[in-house]
């Protein structure tokens, strides 16, 4: 089967439907160039804007005299724009959710919605969504996209925004034109008020380009690749250098490194084990997110004796989680099963969970 698109409509055509409906009512639209500007080349728009301006003036059907209808552009739209919030500002806010709503994390999906509302088009592609988002969020909104299409359609929750809104993994497709409208004329601040967070501190938890960032001697990479599996499962985003090689190639890795392990990330998990203090990698990246000016960033993960001793140059103060019995069965080869994952989610993702939904982040600052 093929794929056709629809055009949008030229003022010729949307002109005649606004002569067809003078006709019929006896009236005149005083200003008829902003009926045409804001129906977008739509016929389904332009009717309701001329319904809503007729409905202004108790304009209901065909006038004796003729009349004059004189509007109000601004008035008009904010009229339009409360009536469609009834039908349209729950899709909206429930895409921006995603599939893990957490205040104090980083929200990829409320990016995407905000950018598609910056770009009027009926069809968008992922690129142009990406160019409108700043730049330490494109990470994010890149780790998102497998993900889009189980927002929009998520039978498991009764959730489907099929009608508004389609992807199709290259491109957004709006084929509803009301919505459209809606979404270029939602204010950011409605969708702050709907979601139950402040701008200023969804601004202020975006500092951070990732949740969670790992550092580890390759020697444990298998229980690393488990907890950055659970934590993706959760829409937590994360910085693992196995899903970062795009970015990483071609890069002085010192350079990107020493940026990413001193301010990219809310929160550090720390694999602690025998290899850890003698890697050249691990030690440069301990250095410096224990000298970045930072507290309580650093979540130690403690795997083997040599770990728990703290002798790597982090404190054996900090609170830390201990997985030595999994990662020994793990290391033995022991098959992955619900028996080592519960207690891995239990200690170690469940807790980062709640950290990510109920803290805006670590601080900035030494205490």
């Amino acid at each position: 089967m093929g794929s056709y698109r629809f055009k949008g409509a030229s003022d010729a055509e949307i002109g005649k439907l606004l002569d067809e409906g003078e006709a019929a009512l006896g009236v005149l639209f005083e200003d008829r160039e902003y009926v045409l500007s804001e129906s977008s080349q739509n016929f389904w728009l332009a009717q309701h804007i001329a319904s809503k301006i007729c409905a202004t003036q108790n304009v209901f059907e065909q006038q004796d005299e003729p009349v004059i209808l004189k509007f109000d552009l601004l008035s008009i739209r904010q009229r339009l724009i409360d009536e469609l919030a009834q039908r349209y500002l729950p899709t909206a806010v429930t895409f921006a959710k995603g599939k893990k709503w957490r205040p104090g994390g980083n929200k990829p999906y409320l990016d995407v919605l905000l950018a598609l509302a910056k770009n009027p088009d009926l069809t968008v592609t992922y690129d142009k969504i990406l160019n409108l988002v700043p730049e330490r969020r494109k990470p994010g909104v890149k780790a998102v996209r497998p993900r889009i299409a189980e927002v929009i359609h998520d039978p498991v929750h009764s959730i489907d925004l099929r009608k508004q809104i389609a992807f199709s993994g290259h491109e957004f497709t709006i084929e509803d034109p009301l919505f459209r409208y809606f979404l270029s004329n939602l204010k950011e601040e409605t969708v702050y008020q709907q979601l139950g967070v402040e701008k200023a501190s969804v601004e202020r938890a975006r500092s951070y380009t990732y949740d969670v960032g790992f550092s580890f001697a390759g020697e444990v990479r298998r229980i690393v690749e488990l907890v950055n599996t659970e934590l993706k499962s959760e829409d937590v985003l994360t910085f693992y250098d196995f899903d970062q090689q795009a970015i990483l190639l071609g890069e002085d890795l010192e350079a990107l490194l020493g940026r990413v392990y001193s301010e990219s990330c809310a929160y550090y998990l720390v694999f602690l084990d025998e290899h850890y203090v003698t890697k050249v990698w691990s030690k440069y990246e301990k250095d410096i997110m224990t000298h970045s000016g930072r507290t309580g960033h650093i979540i130690p993960v403690v795997l083997d004796e040599a770990g728990i001793k703290g002798l790597v140059g982090i404190s054996s103060t900090i609170g830390r989680i201990d997985l030595r019995e999994q990662w020994k069965e793990i290391a033995a080869g022991i098959p992955v099963t619900d028996a080592i994952l519960g207690p891995i989610r239990n200690r170690c993702v469940i807790p980062l969970l709640d950290k990510l939904s109920t803290q805006i982040g670590p601080s900035d600052t030494v205490s």
